[in-house]
This record gives C-alpha cells, sequence and structure tokens, in this order.
C-alpha cells in the first residue's frame, strides 16, 4: 500500500525508452522531538512492465534539494533555507501526514516540480494491479507430478 500513481511519464536514456507510472517512497531519518529536515527519501519509479527502474531511483536529502535549487538559478543563501523548509514540510506531511488527502496534496505539490502529475486522488488505492500470467505454474521438487 506504498506506490502512488502517476501520469504516464515517458523518458529515454542510453537503455532506451520507458515509460514511468509510479512511484514508492521510503524514509530513512530519525522521529525528533522538533521539526526537523535530517534524513533521506529514496524514491522508485516504476515502469508500465511494473517493476523498479533502478536508474532513475532518487535520493532526496536536504543537500540535494539546496543543490537543485542553486542549479536553478538561486544563491546558496537563498537555496539552504528553502531546502531546509521543503525537507521540512515533506517530513511533516508525507512521513508524519495523519489523511490520505494530506499525503497526496503535498506529494503533488513535489512531482510537479520535476514535471511530473499524480492520478486523481480517487485512484490512489496505493498498489499496481499485477500483469496477468497465464503460463502453466512451474512444478517445483516440492510437488507430485
Amino acid at each position: 500500500m506504498n506506490i502512488f500513481k502517476i501520469q504516464p511519464f515517458q523518458g529515454k536514456d542510453t537503455s532506451g525508452e520507458y515509460t514511468l507510472i509510479a512511484l514508492s517512497i521510503r524514509f530513512n531519518g530519525s522521529v525528533t522531538v522538533e521539526p526537523t529536515s535530517g534524513g533521506m527519501f529514496q524514491v522508485d519509479y516504476y515502469t508500465d512492465r511494473k517493476v523498479i527502474r533502478e536508474a532513475n531511483r532518487d535520493i532526496i536529502t536536504k543537500e540535494t534539494i539546496q543543490t537543485q535549487l542553486m542549479n536553478m538559478g538561486f544563491e546558496a543563501a537563498q537555496a539552504e533555507p528553502q531546502a531546509e523548509a521543503m525537507m521540512t514540510t515533506a517530513i511533516l506531511h508525507l512521513v508524519g501526514g495523519t489523511s490520505k488527502e494530506e499525503r497526496y496534496a503535498t506529494l503533488s505539490g513535489i512531482v510537479s516540480g520535476f514535471g511530473m502529475e499524480l492520478l486523481p486522488i480517487e485512484e490512489q488505492d496505493g498498489v499496481l494491479e499485477q500483469v496477468v500470467n497465464n503460463a502453466a505454474p512451474a512444478v517445483t521438487p516440492m510437488q507430485e507430478v
């Protein structure tokens, strides 16, 4: 129940073309008394084949946000507090969000900055439909033939 569906997102790299259809987010950090920007988000993207595309994995920290902001033309003095605020907000509302609506709204704002869009909240059930496999099951050594 940890998958957010996105509008299909086309990409191309040295391995070829791909279509991303969903993402999942893991948080590695500490629960602290006061709000913090410490920690790391790992974002995995799922292709239209319903598998994680490891080449697109993102690791997001306050520092990576700050670097991205500076690459967009922000001065370091502006980028640092902005990155701090963005990471703190993400932690508070994605990790600490008490409702599906709160997490959805927060993530919608984040992914829009990367040119992506979440599918409507009504379609967010946390899972990807599995590809139907009509092949005969494999026989294992523990099964009788």
